[in-house]
């Protein structure tokens, strides 16, 4: 959901989501410049960064750049259940 900037000060989080909205407007001079900005501040909080909707290829590479911790979005994969998830890690780990 969606949380104004004092939220931060006032409550202690392990983990803060970053906004599709910031991360698609990043593609502008100015919008890249708020992006940053903000996983800076969310970074000086000492808590992790998830940006949300990643949908492409150069995307992926802003949030790399800025060292964000945790991408979410269609570029990375689709949506799934749980137990599809822990079956796709199970096959993978007999796999390794």
């Amino acid at each position: 959901g969606f949380a104004g900037l004092s939220v931060v000060r006032e409550i202690e989080f392990d983990c803060i989501k970053i906004d599709r909205s910031f991360l698609h407007a990043s593609i502008t001079l100015r919008g890249a410049e708020i992006f940053k900005g903000i996983v800076e501040l969310v970074r000086s909080t000492g808590c992790d960064i998830v940006v949300e909707g990643i949908e492409t290829e150069d995307q992926r590479l802003t949030c790399v750049d800025l060292k964000v911790d945790l991408l979410q979005g269609y570029h990375l994969g689709r949506p799934t259940s749980a137990d599809l998830l822990r079956h796709a890690v199970r096959q993978a780990e007999a796999m390794a």
